[in-house]
C-alpha cells in the first residue's frame, strides 16, 4: 500500500495591512490634488482654477512710420500705438520711425532712401527697425506693423514684407504677429490700393494676421492734420484697430491679449 501524499491547500494571500493603508492614503492626496487643481465643487462641476491675480504684463512691439509714432496728433502719446496699448494693457515698445518704410530707410541697401530724416535713431526701414528692437533686448508677446505709406507699389515692397514678416516669426515663434493695412488721410489711389494688396499678401503667405483697417481716415479733413491724422482722426484708428484685434478669431492668443478690465 503506498503512502497517502498530504496535499496542503493553497492560502489565499492578503495584503498587509499598513500597505493598504498607504495605497488609500496616495489615492486621497491625489483626488484632494486634482479636487483643488480643477476647483471641484459639491455639485460635481470642474471649475476653472483662478486666475493668476498679477499676471505678467504683455510686451507689445510696434514697427512702422510716422503714423505708428503718433505724429499729426497734440503730443506723440496720443498716437494709436499708445491708445491701444493703453486700452489693452500692454507694456508698449514703440520703434516707428517718421519717413520710412518696408523698403524705404536711410542705407545703401534700402530700395528707397529716406532723404528727410529727422530721428536720433536714423531713419530704418522696418527690418532695421525690429532688429533694433531685438537688439536692446525686447522680447514681445504682440508685434504690430503697421505701414506703406512711406513706399513706393513695387516687388521691393512686397518681398521686403514677406522678409520682415518671416525673421518676425523665426526670431519670435510664440509672439502673435499683426500687420495693419497701409493707412492714409488722402482718397485712396489705384496706386496705393495695390500696396495695400501687396502687403495683405505678404501678410497671408507668412501667417501673419492681417487686419484691414478699411481706409477710416481717407478723404476726411476731420480727421487730419495735414498728411497725418489729428487726435480725433487717431482715436479712429484706434477703436478700428482695438475691434479688430478683439473680433478676430484666428488670433492664437486672443483670451491672453484681453487683460483689459471692464
Amino acid at each position: 500500500m503506498k503512502p497517502t501524499t498530504k496535499h496542503n491547500a493553497k492560502k489565499p494571500a492578503h495584503r498587509n495591512l499598513s500597505t493598504l493603508i498607504g495605497a488609500a492614503t496616495v489615492t486621497v492626496v491625489a483626488l484632494a490634488s486634482l479636487t483643488i487643481s480643477l476647483g471641484w465643487v459639491g455639485d460635481g462641476q470642474a471649475k476653472a482654477a483662478p486666475a493668476d491675480p498679477h499676471p505678467k504684463p504683455i510686451t507689445a512691439l510696434f514697427i512702422g512710420d510716422s503714423f505708428t509714432v503718433g505724429i499729426g496728433a497734440p503730443k506723440t502719446s496720443d498716437g494709436f500705438a499708445t491708445r491701444v496699448s493703453t486700452y489693452f494693457k500692454w507694456r508698449m515698445q514703440n520703434y516707428g520711425v517718421g519717413h520710412t518704410g518696408y523698403a524705404k530707410g536711410d542705407k545703401t541697401e534700402d530700395s528707397t532712401i529716406s532723404t528727410n530724416c529727422q530721428s536720433d535713431r536714423g531713419c530704418p526701414s522696418y527690418m532695421k527697425q525690429f532688429d533694433q528692437a531685438v537688439a536692446a533686448g525686447v522680447v514681445p508677446d504682440v508685434v504690430i506693423v503697421s505701414g506703406g505709406y512711406n513706399d513706393a507699389a513695387s516687388n521691393e515692397l512686397f518681398e521686403s514684407a514677406k522678409q520682415l514678416f518671416a525673421k518676425i516669426h523665426a526670431t519670435f515663434a510664440s509672439a502673435t504677429l499683426y500687420v495693419t493695412s497701409p493707412i492714409t488721410v488722402d482718397v485712396v489711389s489705384q496706386e496705393f490700393a495695390l500696396r495695400v494688396a501687396m502687403v495683405r499678401v505678404a501678410a497671408f503667405q507668412t501667417n501673419a494676421i492681417f487686419l484691414d483697417l478699411g481706409q477710416p481716415l481717407s478723404g476726411k479733413r476731420e480727421l487730419r492734420n495735414r498728411i497725418h491724422p489729428n487726435l480725433n482722426g487717431y482715436k479712429v484708428l484706434t477703436k478700428t484697430i482695438t475691434s479688430l484685434i478683439e473680433n478676430n478669431e484666428l488670433t492664437p492668443a486672443r483670451l491672453m491679449l484681453r487683460q483689459r478690465v471692464g
